[in-house]
């Protein structure tokens, strides 16, 4: 009997096999007509799947692992209920297995919406008047504070000295104790959205957090910050994609600073940019408790021996230039970075840019 029981779970485990392997390629039958038909509609989202990616794969992907999960759950507790109550034999597990497998069938044929997504968060993926996938864009967000939580944490950091140009000598080493604040702000986001492709605007209000910095009491985009991408669900897509382009952005990193400042790469190691990273984090900290100030010096202080770290220590210090009303600085540490990368660098420092050149009028 027991022989028989597990020929018959192994049987079960190939059928339910079937049914993911299946569930995934009808959800990705179901979003690909979807978007064919949409791209042949609005030229703007053929233009935008081809420059990123196509939405199709990734959002059956999210479809189908929702329905496989709660298939598996619905056959453990049918089949765990109906062991339970009538005792472990084999009858009552194969009936119970096959009511489950029925069960399963009939959820996954639940019809597939790709015009809409409750995961939004309000926001539709389609629109109720025109049917065009919105291309949405954040206009403004008014921020309201409710409370504040600060945390205060002890590290020691221990440098080892890399020679003259680090401040100390070489084998020396450095302790430095540092009693960081950390202030995480919540409380609540109304945002104006518009989309881009057929005019249709919408107000949504969210719970938001906001770390190390009190946010402003109202922000304006301008240019718009996109918000389509977040719609879509691109998670997966988005930290692969992410991923490579850090790799190809260090890199980057690595070859500007060893073009303009090929001294700093003669004593180059592993240990060396752990040693480099130690005193990029003593700004940081500086940076945690809001003392801007102090973190530009020491910001100011380390970057001329920077090697990898270089553009990371640039953008930091334009940060805190922009917190402390120090515009004109700012606008020189971005314009320094964008110059290595261009339009291949994320957001933040276009961001960074952009208020400080609206700040300072």
């Amino acid at each position: 009997m027991d022989i028989l029981k597990i020929i018959f779970d192994l049987a079960t485990l190939g059928v339910f096999i079937f049914m993911v392997i299946r569930n995934k390629r009808r959800a990705l039958n179901v979003y690909a007509a979807y978007y064919k038909n949409k791209r042949q509609q609005f030229q703007w989202l053929d233009n935008w799947i081809n420059k990123n990616v196509d939405p199709a794969p990734v959002r059956a992907k999210n479809e189908s692992f929702g329905k496989n999960f709660l298939s598996i759950i619905v056959y453990l507790a049918i089949v765990f209920l109906a062991n339970f109550i009538f005792g472990n034999k084999i009858i009552v597990h194969v009936i119970s297995t096959i009511i489950a497998v029925l069960v399963m069938e009939l959820m996954s044929r639940g019809k597939i919406k790709p015009g809409s997504d409750t995961r939004v968060s309000g926001l539709t993926l389609e629109c109720p008047k025109c049917g065009c996938p919105h291309s949405w864009v954040m206009l403004k967000s008014v921020n309201v504070v409710e409370g504040k939580r600060t945390t205060t944490s002890k590290t020691t950091t221990t440098v080892k000295g890399g020679g003259t140009d680090w401040g100390f000598g070489a084998g020396d080493t450095q302790s430095t104790k540092i009693n960081s604040v950390v202030i995480v702000y919540h409380g609540k986001a109304t945002r104006d959205f518009k989309c881009l492709n057929c005019g249709h605007t919408h107000q949504q209000e969210y719970p938001e957090i906001w770390h190390d910095s009190k946010p402003s009491s109202i922000e304006e985009f301008d240019p718009p910050k996109p918000a389509w991408g977040q719609q879509i669900d691109f998670e997966n897509y988005v930290k692969a994609n992410k991923s490579k382009q850090a790799d190809i952005v260090h890199e980057k990193n690595n070859k500007s600073v060893k073009e303009a400042h090929p001294e700093r790469f003669k004593s180059y190691s592993k240990e060396h940019t752990k040693e480099e990273w130690a005193k990029v984090a003593i700004g940081e900290s500086y940076m945690e408790k809001e003392d801007y100030k102090e973190a530009i010096n020491h910001f100011s202080k380390i970057l001329p021996i920077c090697t990898l770290y270089y553009y990371d220590v640039l953008e930091k210090r334009a940060k805190c230039y922009l917190e402390i009303g120090s515009y004109d600085e700012a606008i020189k540490d971005c314009d320094e970075y964008l110059l290595a990368y261009g339009d291949e660098e994320e957001q933040e420092i276009h961001e960074i840019r952009e208020t400080a050149l609206k700040k300072k009028g």
